[in-house]
Parts: structure tokens; sequence; C-alpha cells
């Protein structure tokens, strides 16, 4: 199970990566997977 600090840690480094990732996908895509992280979602 996840605690809250992996998961803040995980959408931190999602958060920094976002910029090579809207290379693999669509920035309104990724930035509802990044709410949901941080909502533990």
């Amino acid at each position: 199970m996840h605690t809250k600090k992996n998961i803040d840690k995980l959408a931190a480094d999602f958060e920094q990566c976002q910029k090579i990732l809207l290379a693999l996908g669509d920035e309104n895509r990724q930035h509802m997977i990044l709410e949901m992280m941080k909502k533990g979602g």
C-alpha cells in the first residue's frame, strides 16, 4: 500500500517530467492523472 509521502513524491516526480511526457500524450490527460495522484485517487 502506498503512503501519502510516496504518492506526494511520485506526483512531484511526475510534475518534473511533464514536458517530456507532453511529447507522449495529451497535456489535459496528464493534468487529470496528476490531480488523481494528489487526491490519492
